[in-house]
């Protein structure tokens, strides 16, 4: 056999072991391909049922604020003024167990207070005067924010309030120390009821349940209930009533069955 012929012979067979590999190349890939591959949920047939529940609580948590005004002839004397009522105010919420983490000062302002001169009832042809503005002092508001542990104890601290003089009470809010047990136990009853509801419709339906393959939830979690604090007398007089009322939470959640 001459030295072309062998060459020959041997370029073959290189091209033969090459084309080889790549075709069981190709069907290892194949193979790998077609047992790693899952069928799609699209192809599973499945049943989706809705849920809702609901939960109330009592609330145990109030909130309120209160505002200190004063007014002098000048920045200094009417400082001092809102001090001294300021700090009678923060004593008598912390004689009636409010803790000072819970008073919080959320405003502090200074600003002039003017006098306006007043307009005659009938102005002459050419004119009313101008409205002349004339400053006459000072004013120094303070906005404390107090946060109430015992609810039923908000009547006690509105009245000192009120008995100090103080006219300037807004924002009474009730809410609950743990909102997340609220929201639990309606989530609870949202579940309870959208098996429920699958469980007869698989019945219905001759089928069986399956797998969960899609869960989704929503809920309305209640705004605080607010309450208008109307000023108390500096007199003797009883505790005003604050009623807390009830917080109310809502859940729904949509449940996905994979049914057989």
């Amino acid at each position: 056999m001459s030295i072309l012929e062998s060459k020959t012979i041997r370029s073959v067979l290189i091209i033969f072991l090459v084309c080889a590999s790549l075709a069981l190349l190709a069907v290892a890939v194949s193979v790998f391909s077609s047992l790693s591959a899952t069928p799609t949920i699209a192809n599973v047939p499945t049943i989706t049922v809705s849920g809702e529940g609901t939960a109330t609580a009592i609330p145990d948590i109030a909130q309120f604020s209160f505002t200190v005004d004063t007014t002098a002839a000048t920045v200094a004397a009417a400082q001092d003024a809102a001090s001294t009522l300021a700090t009678k105010a923060l004593a008598a919420m912390k004689n009636a167990g409010v803790a000072d983490k819970d008073l919080q000062t959320t405003d502090y302002s200074i600003s002039p207070h003017y006098t306006y001169s007043s307009q005659p009832t009938v102005c002459p042809l050419n004119g009313c005067p101008p409205i002349r503005q004339t400053l006459d002092g000072y004013e120094v508001s303070q906005t404390v924010s107090v946060k109430v542990q015992t609810a039923s104890t908000t009547g006690q601290l509105l009245q000192a309030i009120g008995h100090l003089g103080i006219t300037n009470v807004s924002g009474i809010t009730f809410t609950q120390s743990d909102p997340n047990a609220v929201r639990d136990q309606a989530r609870a009853q949202a579940i309870a009821n959208a098996q429920q509801k699958a469980a007869t419709l698989a019945q219905q339906l001759g089928v069986h349940l399956g797998m969960i393959t899609n869960f989704q939830e929503s809920n309305n979690t209640p705004r605080p209930l607010y309450y208008a604090a109307a000023a108390a007398s500096t007199s003797a007089s009883p505790t005003p009533p604050i009623p807390t009322g009830q917080n109310t939470v809502t859940d729904n959640v949509t449940i996905t069955y994979e049914i057989q």
